[in-house]
């Protein structure tokens, strides 16, 4: 009985990406488990399996070094477009780990312009909401190297924070706790 090439294609892709047995694969695609093991062992879908499951691990050890550049050039120059860049990679990193890659139902902040420090501030720290949220929802994602990545990023929202008060003239306003006591001994005659 011949089968159309779809079929094999489907049952190719659910041994070789989806990782299904052969077994799996011939009922979801609704044929012969013999005939789905002889276009595996004809086609050496256990060796395209071992190749992608390599290439997926290249692709991510290759994520992780990128991650981990970005975030080392957002902590030395503060620069709102790089901690813009790693803010939206930690994004990415946790709608994959969140929704398979999907954008979550929820629905994120849609991709917004930089423009200044306390933008950048605030996008950094919604992607350490994020990541923190990751780890509480999985714990096996809790690093050492990962606790230390948050509070590298943390500290750089403080600083990026202080920054932006510095430049807008913003910070603490009113009366010290001194200049007020004082102003009350003066006005009640209360001098000491």
């Amino acid at each position: 009985m011949g089968c159309s090439p779809e079929v094999r294609l489907r049952a190719r892709e659910l041994v070789v990406v989806e990782g299904l047995t052969c077994e799996q694969a011939a009922d979801a695609a609704g044929v012969d488990p013999e005939v789905v093991r002889g276009w595996a062992g004809r086609e050496d879908w256990a060796r395209r399996r071992e190749e992608l499951s390599e290439e997926l691990a290249e692709i991510e050890r290759d994520t992780v070094r990128l991650r981990r550049r970005l975030l080392e050039a957002a902590l030395e120059s503060l620069d709102p477009r790089q901690v813009h860049a790693f803010a939206r990679l930690e994004q990415m990193a946790a709608n994959k780990s969140v929704g398979g890659g999907r954008r979550p139902s929820g629905g994120e902040d849609p991709p917004r312009e930089i423009k200044g420090p306390a933008e950048a501030a605030e996008a950094l720290e919604r992607a350490v909401e994020l990541r923190i949220n990751r780890f509480l929802t999985e714990p096996g994602a809790l690093t050492l190297n990962g606790v230390k990545e948050i509070k590298s990023a943390l500290d750089l929202v403080l600083s990026l924070k202080a920054r932006h008060k510095a430049e807008s003239g913003e910070g603490a306003r009113g009366l010290s706790d001194d200049h007020a006591a004082e102003i009350r001994r003066k006005i009640l005659g209360l001098e000491s």
